[in-house]
């Protein structure tokens, strides 16, 4: 299994305090003189009650304090040196440089240089005003979780959601929050909440390694790591069940989660809008299986195509290819049948227009995925050629499914993944199979949705490492099973089967096996 590379910039996280530690004494004054001169940092000497500027200009944007601390067990001081602090706007400058590599870490004796304290932020753009209980109960289910773990969690007076001891090596806070977003010629402020960790020790000591470097390979190694153990601290720590943390499964789903070699339907989420009728629901499965293709093949774009305004990404590959990824590869007879429909099949999706309102992506509403598509016979093969739409080549699609799911045998056997990819495809953890309103649009025998439930049985047991293996089953007469084994008795009594999508967490840097489901 791998997990995708993860940076700062791609999960919109934010640094908002860094504090470098330096051991025994030590002459701030190159220090500051270096910060002053080439980052624009006014500087401050905090003492006693007392603070005293080092160097300064009005025309500086920035500031960095430092504070001398001296070895005192009677006040709980166990450490003698300086801090030099960056706070808020001046911590993401700082980090800023370091990540152009225009920060000079000579300027420390690094043998007694250490990352005191590293804060991350990541900020939930919501207007939560109107939904106070909303966010009131994902507090009290986030501390009622946590506390389960044994670990300190509280909501202070203040309404701030606390996870950890505030001395301990990571400490979570959650809160309400209004933020200036600075647009072209206006300031807007947005309100949503604020989602901060906190690390210090060997959270943050254990990487800063790569920082000390000063090679942009292992900054991008850095990120990826505070990056993983950010979204990790919070998906162990946090309430998933409501909308508050829809941010975090996402980017689970998108890029965190590992990936199998088994695992290869790639689906985005999928929109409540009927199928109207087998042929969409075919031509939607099609395209599934085409996008998958051109992700598992990596496919590179021969050229570029400007259609409806937008740019498409031209592709080629040999027809056979695409049947033995799908599982068509028979030769002759039946096969040879099979494997005509299927090329009338590709060719129709750059007709099928309204595939796009399937995907939760707005901005692909209003144009078609699949530009021009032309399968033509070149030597002994024929060979499809195909235009996609430039942002879905470099999709990163949230849900990836077994190989099982890649092919249908039937056409019930397709409405049954159709409805399984529809419930799967939903932002919330939790997934709701409406199992009687399903059957209830098929005017078939008994005898039929037998076979139907049948199949469901085994997809949902093929689906053991996507969700967790505790199913409930709402009965026609209103009784509630919970249930760790799915039986086909206890499916022909089910009106609603409901399941929780599985969170499965992959330590860093470890080549052991310490992945855990939550």
């Amino acid at each position: 299994m791998k997990q995708n590379k993860l940076n700062f910039e791609s999960e919109s996280f934010t640094v908002h305090f860094i504090t470098i530690n330096i051991s025994g004494p030590v002459d701030v004054d190159p220090i500051a003189k270096y910060l002053f001169k080439h980052c624009y940092f006014n500087s401050v000497l905090e003492g006693t009650g007392r603070k005293k500027f080092l160097y300064s200009k009005s025309t500086n944007p920035y500031k960095v304090s430092f504070r001398p601390t001296e070895y005192n067990p009677s006040e709980k001081l166990f450490w003698s040196g300086t801090q030099v602090i960056f706070s808020g706007d001046n911590a993401a400058q700082l980090y800023k440089l370091i990540k152009a590599q225009k920060f000079q870490w000579d300027i420390f004796n690094l043998e007694k240089v250490n990352i005191g304290r590293f804060d991350i932020h990541y900020f939930l753009a919501n207007d939560f005003r109107d939904r106070k209980n909303l966010v009131e109960n994902f507090f009290l289910k986030s501390v009622e979780h946590v506390l389960s773990k044994r670990i300190h969690a509280e909501i202070d007076k203040f309404g701030v959601l606390r996870i950890g001891e505030r001395k301990s090596p990571n400490h979570l806070r959650v809160y309400k929050k209004e933020k200036e977003v600075t647009k072209t010629v206006y300031y807007l402020f947005v309100y949503g909440l604020e989602f901060e960790l906190e690390m210090k020790q060997n959270s943050i000591q254990r990487f800063q390694h790569l920082l000390f470097s000063n090679n942009l390979v292992d900054i991008k190694t850095f990120e990826n790591n505070i990056s993983h153990h950010f979204s990790r601290y919070c998906l162990t720590r946090l309430d998933l069940t409501t909308s508050c943390t829809n941010w975090l499964l996402d980017s689970y789903r998108r890029r965190i989660r590992p990936e199998s070699s088994e695992y290869v339907l790639a689906i985005d989420y999928l929109k409540k809008a009927s199928l109207k009728n087998f042929a969409e629901k075919d031509s939607l499965f099609r395209l599934f299986q085409l996008l998958s293709f051109v992700r598992a093949e990596q496919l590179q774009p021969l050229d570029e195509d400007t259609f409806f305004g937008k740019t498409y990404l031209r592709l080629q590959f040999p027809l056979y290819k695409f049947l033995k990824f799908i599982g068509m590869d028979a030769l002759g007879g039946k096969g040879q049948a099979r494997r005509m429909k299927v090329r009338e099949s590709l060719m129709s999706l750059a007709q099928v227009k309204p595939l796009v309102n399937n995907f939760s992506l707005d901005e692909f509403e209003s144009l078609p995925i699949i530009g021009p598509l032309k399968v033509l016979k070149e030597g002994k093969f024929l060979m499809v050629t195909i235009s996609i739409l430039k942002p879905i080549y470099y999709y990163q699609y949230p849900f990836v499914l077994p190989r099982s799911f890649l092919f249908y045998e039937s056409r019930y056997d397709l409405y049954i993944k159709i409805e399984i990819l529809r419930v799967l495809a939903t932002m919330d953890r939790k997934k709701f199979f409406h199992l009687k309103n399903f059957l209830n649009q098929f005017s078939v025998s008994n005898r039929k949705k037998k076979e139907m439930k049948i199949l469901l049985l085994k997809y949902l047991n093929e689906l053991k490492e996507f969700i967790q293996p505790t199913f409930s089953i709402e009965k026609k007469n209103g009784n509630i099973i919970e249930t760790k084994e799915l039986t086909l008795t206890l499916i022909q009594k089910a009106k609603i089967i409901s399941f929780n999508e599985a969170i499965i967490i992959k330590k860093i840097n470890t080549g052991k096996k310490n992945n855990f489901n939550r």
